[in-house]
């Protein structure tokens, strides 16, 4: 009997959809999928047995519904807001004997926040690029440029980030970043020739 798996989060390229092609793949699973997009990509390929579409203001009692309708084994988490939302729910997915493909809310809160990531970091030893949270511009100082400037929260890691070539750029991004709503953070950038990480 193949296991039933609901990936939660189909977007276009996203994590979502190679999460589906991969379980697709491998050929051991049944796979459905939702979305709060009715144009996600996930709902319009073959490689699932069926989509849902689920209300973003209902989401946490749509999927638990739905999980208990589809009789779903494991909930993968194709994004990080819906890793966010369903590891703070984990226990009620359990409560309905279903497993979420993730770490732990404590461990997920964590590294959601870049700010707090790299203070552990840095509390544990582990180096890293230097990194100092911006909450008013005057905190930026003579950081070296070029830097990395981004969202603390909510990005994946990639979404609004801007490698600033001198400080008058990076102060143009923060202040935008600040004006938004945004916990800014600054990093060092690190060079292509010392390896992607």
């Amino acid at each position: 009997m193949k296991i039933r798996i609901l990936v939660a989060g189909i977007g276009g390229a996203s994590l979502g959809t190679e999460i589906l092609k991969c379980l697709f793949l491998a050929k051991h699973y049944k796979i459905y999928g939702c979305d709060i997009s009715p144009l996600a990509y996930g709902h319009f390929t073959d490689e699932v047995e069926k989509t849902f579409l689920v209300e973003e203001d209902h989401y946490i009692e749509e999927v638990l519904s739905l999980c208990q309708k589809m009789k779903i084994d494991v909930v993968v988490p194709g994004g990080e807001r819906p890793m966010l939302m369903l590891s703070a729910h984990q226990e009620d997915l359990q409560s309905i004997g279903v497993e979420l493909a993730t770490n732990n809310k404590q461990v997920v809160r964590l590294c959601s926040n870049k700010d707090k990531l790299f203070e552990q970091f840095l509390n544990n030893g582990i180096p890293g690029p230097k990194t100092k949270r911006i909450e008013h511009i005057e905190q930026l100082g003579n950081f070296p440029c070029p830097c990395v400037v981004k969202p603390a929260t909510g990005s994946g890691g990639s979404n609004m980030v801007f490698l600033s070539a001198t400080l008058q750029e990076a102060k143009h991004y923060l202040s935008y970043l600040l004006n938004v709503g945004e916990t800014a953070l600054v990093q060092e950038y690190i060079p292509l020739d010392e390896g992607e990480f």
